[in-house]
């Protein structure tokens, strides 16, 4: 039986064997602990190259299903319903890029109604983390996470700077099964993609309005 696990930010993969090869790619064979290593940003690549065809236990995830309400729903302007249409129809993965102003935040709101799972937000200041965390409690009815600027709470919602989740990320990247980066752009430097590679939440939604930076 294969067996996938989280370990310091990755998925540690046992019991693969003959089947390396539907893998290929997406992990290594790590000789320190005879075992196969992979990103845990992987993880959503991986269950789909294995499920029907090989079986596996997932001992990785650790993200819960909520049953979260919005307060008083808003009417969805039309170009929020087709990005929020979009994001569903390419597997709850992929960036909205809307000019400030537009709304991005809201369809974040509904993306993470819509999949009700454990949810990080990564905003890249502190003023961002409490502007993020404040309107959800006001839209949700519910205690919201905060980490980052002498804050360290991990809730089923969690709204955390980039750099404070690079350092959590190794212990807690499998608490989440929606991963939301708003100004989506500062993700790809170097030590803050981290955050994204460490975490193994299977749906993601980028935030951005400079999507050239």
């Amino acid at each position: 039986m294969i067996t996938i696990g989280f370990a310091d930010g990755t998925l540690v993969i046992e019991g693969l064997g003959e089947h390396a090869e539907l893998l290929e790619g997406l992990c290594v064979f790590d000789g320190r602990i005879q075992r196969h290593r992979a990103q845990a940003g992987n993880y959503s690549a991986i269950l789909r190259a294995l499920h029907g065809v090989v079986a596996y236990t997932d001992d990785a995830k650790a993200y819960e299903v909520l049953r979260l309400h919005e307060a008083a729903p808003q009417t969805l302007r039309p170009y929020q319903q087709q990005a929020i249409d979009a994001w569903l129809a390419a597997r709850r993965q992929g960036v909205v890029v809307l000019p400030t102003g537009a709304g991005k935040s809201y369809v974040a709101l509904r993306c993470l109604l819509a999949t009700q799972r454990s949810t990080l937000i990564l905003a890249p200041t502190i003023d961002l983390v409490q502007q993020w965390a404040g309107d959800l409690e006001k839209r949700l009815g519910t205690r919201i996470g905060r980490y980052g600027g002498g804050d360290k709470e991990l809730l089923p919602v969690t709204v955390s700077t980039y750099d404070s989740a690079v350092l959590f990320m190794p212990h807690h990247g499998n608490r989440f099964g929606l991963l939301i980066a708003d100004e989506c752009h500062h993700l790809p430097a170097g030590v803050t993609s981290l955050a994204a590679q460490q975490c193994l939440a299977p749906f993601r939604l980028g935030l951005t309005a400079t999507p050239e930076r």
